[in-house]
């Protein structure tokens, strides 16, 4: 039970969040210095519950040549899916001597840009990580090919609320020359609402703190 008694705007947010896929039951009141008003008749609403996929990118492997400053690209087809609330990477793969040489964007069908991650450890070679915004740590190990989930540099919360269909694009960039390897494996997580999002954790109660249940002047 949540409940809150000096709101002064039209809406109240809720922390923590809702429970997923859970019928909620609310009522409002208004009340100033002269009086409380009626309790408005209870209404409910149900949270939006989210199903998540996993979609891997059969556009690999991708040769990243030790002659140059190379970038190279991979994409990755997503359907059946909808609107992104929730986008992970997984099973970001490869080899590559000196991995501080490489940097990581993901683009959306969109346009959408979020760096995964640059220019981290030395003279360490080869990559196997997995990238999610809620992960507990950012501190990459050296080399990172342990396969555990650690935070990307940018944001993949950017990418919340776009259309997950369409081709998602990987581009690696190899910043010099000399060392090589090859991008074996990736794909992302998508998460999306199943059920119409009428309500999640923002109540509105302005008809009634306005309405029929305000307590008026004194």
């Amino acid at each position: 039970v949540a409940s809150v008694s000096t709101l002064t705007t039209n809406t109240y947010t809720i922390n923590p969040p809702l429970n997923t896929n859970t019928t909620y039951y609310w009522r409002a009141r208004g009340q100033n210095g002269c009086a409380n008003g009626n309790y408005s008749e209870v209404f409910s609403f149900v949270t939006v519950s989210s199903s998540c996929t996993t979609f891997n990118s059969t556009n690999v492997p991708v040769n990243i040549s030790s002659s140059g400053t190379p970038t190279i690209t991979s994409t990755l087809s997503v359907s059946g899916s909808g609107v992104i609330s929730d986008l992970n990477v997984k099973s970001l793969t490869g080899t590559h001597t000196w991995i501080n040489d490489l940097s990581f964007t993901l683009a959306s069908p969109a346009g959408t840009s979020v760096l995964l991650f640059a220019d981290i450890c030395d003279s360490e070679n080869n990559f196997n990580i997995n990238l999610d915004d809620e992960a507990a740590s950012s501190n990459y190990p050296c080399p990172p090919t342990d396969g555990a989930t650690y935070k990307p540099q940018g944001l993949l919360s950017d990418f919340d609320g776009q259309n997950a269909n369409g081709t998602w694009t990987l581009t690696v960039a190899d910043s010099y020359n000399q060392d090589g390897g090859a991008l074996q494996t990736w794909g992302i997580e998508v998460c999306s609402a199943v059920t119409p999002p009428t309500a999640y954790q923002v109540v509105q109660i302005k008809a009634f703190l306005e309405g029929a249940y305000n307590t008026g002047t004194g």
